[in-house]
Parts: C-alpha cells; sequence; structure tokens
C-alpha cells in the first residue's frame, strides 16, 4: 500500500486585515476668531497706549503744580492781594502745560496716532485749546487783580504799569493771537472761512507761543536763573520743539524727497478728479488704500495748500492714486493740476 504520511503544522489563522484608525480631522482655525484674536490684541495695545498717555498728561500737569508748591508757593499766600497773585501764577502754569500737550497732539507723533487716532488726537487738542485760553485768561485777570491790590492801584493804573515791561506786551500780543486762533475754531467761524485762510490762522498758534515765552522766564520767580524748576521747563519746551520740528517738518520733507512723487496723470469726471502719481521706492511708506497723508503740490498758486487726502486704490510699487471732489477754492483749483 501506498503509505501517505501526514504533516500538520500550525498556522495563526487568518483575518480580514484591520484598518489603521481613522485620525480624527485636523483643526483648522476658525478664520473669524483669528481675525477677531488679532483685533482684540491690537485693541488692548492701543489702549495700553492710551492710557499711559493720559497718565502721561496728568503727571505732566500735577508737577507744574508741585514745582510751585515746592518753591515754596503756600508760603508766599499772607494777603489777599498776594492770594490772587499766586491763583494768576498756578492757572497761567497749568495753562502753560495744557499748551505743550495740544502742541504734543497736533504733533503727529506716530506713538500718540496710534494711540488715539489721528482723527481723535486732534479732537482732544482742539478741545485742550479752548482750556488754554480760559487758563490765559484767568492767568492775566488775577495777577492783574493781585498786583493791583498789593500796589494799592486801581486796575487802569496797574496795567499801565505792567505794560511798561515790553516783555509782557509780547505775552498779551500772545493771548491775543490765541483768542484769534480759538474763535476761527468756533464751528460757525470755521466753515465761513476758507481752509487756506483757517489753516493759516491756526498756524499762528506757534508764535504765539514764542511771544509767551520771554516773560515767562523774565519775570517769574519760579523761572529764575539757578532754580531747577527753571531747567525743567526749558527741557519741557526743547522737546516738544523738537518734536514738532522732527515730525511736522523734517520727516515730511525726507520723505518726499525720498520717494519723488510727481503726477502722472490726471482724470475728470463732473466734480470728482483722480490724480496719479509715480514714485520710487513706495512700498517702504507701507501705505494701503482709505489710509491718508496731507498733501501739497508744488504747482502755481498751490504750494502752500494742504489738504488730507485719502490714497483711493491698492498702491502698486511705484504708483499712487488719490481722488479728489471739488468743495471749494483749494480742491477746484486741483481739477487743473
Amino acid at each position: 500500500e501506498d503509505q501517505y504520511v501526514a504533516t500538520t503544522f500550525t498556522e495563526k489563522p487568518r483575518v480580514a486585515p484591520v484598518p489603521p484608525a481613522a485620525r480624527p480631522p485636523r483643526h483648522r482655525p476658525d478664520p473669524a476668531k483669528a481675525l477677531r484674536r488679532r483685533f482684540d490684541l491690537r485693541t488692548r495695545s492701543r489702549n495700553l497706549r492710551a492710557g499711559s498717555l493720559t497718565v502721561i498728561a496728568w503727571v505732566s500737569v500735577s508737577a507744574s503744580i508741585a514745582l510751585w508748591l515746592a518753591d515754596g508757593g503756600l508760603s508766599s499766600v499772607t494777603s489777599l492781594g498776594k492770594g490772587m497773585t499766586a491763583v494768576g501764577i498756578l492757572t497761567g502754569l497749568v495753562a502753560t502745560d495744557l499748551m505743550i500737550l495740544m502742541l504734543l497732539l497736533a504733533a503727529r507723533i506716530p506713538y500718540v496716532d496710534r494711540a488715539f487716532g489721528h482723527d481723535h488726537a486732534v479732537a482732544i487738542h482742539s478741545k485742550l485749546g479752548q482750556w488754554v485760553i480760559y487758563g490765559l485768561l484767568l492767568h492775566g485777570w488775577f495777577l492783574l487783580c493781585g498786583y493791583a491790590a498789593q500796589d494799592h492801584l486801581s486796575l487802569g493804573g496797574e496795567l499801565g504799569s505792567l505794560l511798561s515791561v515790553n516783555d509782557l506786551v509780547l505775552g498779551v500780543c500772545a493771548l491775543g493771537v490765541l483768542a484769534g486762533v480759538g474763535i476761527s475754531s468756533i464751528i460757525a467761524v470755521k466753515k465761513s472761512l476758507p481752509y487756506e485762510v483757517w489753516h493759516a490762522i491756526h498756524l499762528a498758534t506757534y508764535v504765539a507761543v514764542g511771544l509767551s515765552i520771554p516773560h515767562q522766564f523774565s519775570m517769574s520767580g519760579l523761572f529764575a536763573e539757578g532754580t531747577w524748576q527753571r531747567w525743567y521747563w526749558i527741557g519741557l519746551l526743547l522737546v516738544t520743539g523738537f518734536l514738532l520740528a522732527a515730525y511736522r517738518i523734517f520727516l515730511p520733507l525726507f520723505a518726499s524727497l525720498e520717494h519723488q512723487l510727481v503726477v502722472t496723470r490726471v482724470r475728470e469726471d463732473a466734480d470728482v478728479v483722480s490724480i496719479e502719481m509715480r514714485g520710487r521706492n513706495l512700498p517702504a511708506l507701507d501705505v494701503e488704500a482709505g489710509q491718508f497723508f496731507h498733501w501739497r503740490f508744488l504747482a502755481k498758486g498751490l504750494w502752500w495748500h494742504e489738504h488730507p487726502f485719502s490714497v483711493s486704490a491698492a498702491p502698486t510699487g511705484d504708483t499712487l492714486r488719490i481722488t479728489v471732489r471739488a468743495l471749494g477754492k483749494g480742491t477746484a483749483a486741483l481739477m487743473n493740476v
């Protein structure tokens, strides 16, 4: 017989292959949440800047009062006349400090504009301007009454005596200029004036500041030579002047020389004109459509006009465009630039 050899072996039972565990779908960030988080961070940063600047402003006002107290201001109040004089000095110091803050708000300092927004900073600037004028008027009135009481003179006699001092005459002129600027800023008056005239009157603020400085150092004991209070105010005025010159004059001038914008095309449509310009290294401006610049076109009759116009199209590497509506003589003149 044929013999059969049975062999046995063991093998693993065959089973259907197990598919790999399904991976959970990747979490895709919600664009809306990401955008909200981005703007929340930006808002917190902006609020932090605004809060820090507000604290600095209050500290500066407090410092102007503290410096007067440290100089023995209260100890000098021994009569009604000297008390009125003290009130006049205090209102003058606070008004001067507010005037410095007012100038800094309009200096176009990037940190300030990013904290408040340029429009809001200018609005605060206007409100402070009113308080500066009120403070300076009270400053003059209380000093006049206080000096008249101490010298036993009438108000007219005391005024005549004070006006014999040349530096004080400059101070009175400065107050008159500031009053004119304040009147021109009243909404009804502002609307009745051409923008160029209003802007020229507004620039007289810097003239008024310059006229007001001499009498502060020649007639005030607080600013006398050898006092550290004198150096504090000198430093404050110098820093303010430097920031104004840097951001209102030199930075725009350097930017104009760097980018060398020239008008390449003007398109008119009824009372609207689009002005296209070409320049160099424009990406360095980091500008987006909707942002605005202060424009001054170097053409006959226009070079002294300054207007804020928004960029009306996304800029390219070497072109910018603005769109202007004729709303007055200055903007109408741009139709033929």
